[in-house]
């Protein structure tokens, strides 16, 4: 089975960050499945001082966990911005099968970059 996910975390956890980080909240704990992130945020952020990017990088490793490849999120996630250029939300693929990414980079190169809301 493959998965298309829209992941609403354009704004939320650009905006969030310092929240979400804070032990009281578990919001990215249920998101992920689980708690250990925290441990490795201050060393991840160190590197890319991304906090969206970090957490998609956590949701791709737990799916493979669950036995879907692993593949580079340039080639999993599709970032859809406003035509002000904010980032809304990333629609994510997964798949346990190469053909099924072969689908995905068809479909993403057939698509617009543009919503469809707003002319």
């Amino acid at each position: 089975m493959d998965f298309l996910i829209l992941l609403a975390i354009g704004m939320d956890l650009h905006r969030n960050k310092e929240l979400y980080s804070e032990i009281r909240h578990d919001r990215i704990d249920k998101f992920l499945g689980d708690d250990s992130w925290r441990g490795e945020l201050t060393d991840a952020l160190k590197e890319d001082n991304e906090f969206r990017r970090f957490i998609m990088r956590k949701y791709v490793d737990q799916m493979k966990n669950e036995g879907y490849l692993k593949r580079p999120l340039d080639e999993i996630m599709r970032e859809v911005r406003t035509p002000d250029n904010v980032s809304l939300y990333h629609l994510a693929f997964f798949s346990k099968h190469d053909r099924g990414y072969d689908f995905w980079k068809k479909a993403r190169k057939s698509g617009t970059n543009k919503p469809q809301l707003w002319d």
